[in-house]
């Protein structure tokens, strides 16, 4: 569990760990994965069972996030979603919807690759905005729009578009890394006026007690089978082999979901 929060701030008092005054967290401000040795809390120590392989494990992070987007969105079974980008993240939300039972759920990208993955964890509809004008694509499939919107893309053509899709005092929920130069129009916020739209931004995947029922949530859906993890990873490299790796995933030479390291001896 990566987040170190000083569980005596006033954000932390009220359960809101990510908005920590003072958080560490474990391989960016402090020591992480790579290392030989890793010191941690005890509370940071996730027991996971014996029959969940490491390779699972390694992946828990990410479905904890994508499960906490559904819950600042408010969803509900039997709802309707539409998510930006079929990333890692994107189709781990993709996979809580239909593991939630979502009536409607469609998801965007640019990779036809990446679509195609989403159709096999779940999506009912994939749309490729570069083919397609995905507003008008759904509001053939829902009317006045969806119940939730979840923009995973970090693209501000995909920001704009979660308000477009979504219904009136329906839900949006930014989770992707948006350009620092973004701007929006000022569309964008008439609608979200207009619509009375419910919006939230995703930073992290924790609530109380931590770290969250969104970690014990997903340690279950591995366990029962209902969460795919062999989709979810496209390479396996020795670990000896991270800076090459990393070289090509910066060059955009290596197209990829997840990459599982795997220490040699």
């Amino acid at each position: 569990i990566p987040l170190v929060p000083c569980f005596h701030c006033e954000e932390c008092q009220r359960g809101y760990y990510s908005a920590c005054h003072t958080y560490s967290f474990i391989g960016s401000r402090q020591a992480g994965g790579f290392a030989d040795y890793v010191e941690i809390p005890e509370r940071n120590a996730l027991i996971v069972p014996d029959d969940l392989p490491f390779e699972a494990a390694a992946l828990i992070e990410p479905s904890t996030v994508a499960r906490h987007i559904l819950d600042l969105g408010g969803f509900q079974g039997g709802q309707s979603a539409v998510v930006f980008g079929a990333g890692s993240i994107g189709l781990m939300v993709v996979q809580w919807l239909r593991i939630l039972k979502a009536s409607l759920i469609i998801c965007t990208d640019i990779s036809e690759t990446n679509l195609a993955i989403a159709r096999k964890l779940g999506a009912h509809v994939t749309l490729n905005p570069s083919v397609v004008d995905v507003k008008e694509e759904v509001k053939k499939l829902a009317g006045d729009g969806v119940d939730v919107a979840i923009e995973a893309a970090g693209a501000p053509q995909a920001l704009q578009q979660t308000i477009q899709v979504t219904r009136p005092r329906g839900s949006v929920v930014f989770g992707g890394n948006q350009p620092l130069d973004q701007s929006l129009p000022m569309t964008f916020i008439e609608d979200v006026m207009r619509k009375e739209l419910r919006l939230n931004g995703c930073f992290m995947s924790y609530s109380a007690p931590f770290p969250g029922h969104e970690w014990t949530d997903t340690v279950q859906a591995i366990r029962d089978g209902e969460m795919d993890i062999d989709t979810m990873i496209s390479h396996h490299f020795p670990l000896s082999a991270a800076p090459e790796v990393f070289g090509q995933i910066a060059a955009h030479q290596l197209p990829h979901q997840k990459i599982i390291l795997h220490p040699e001896g």
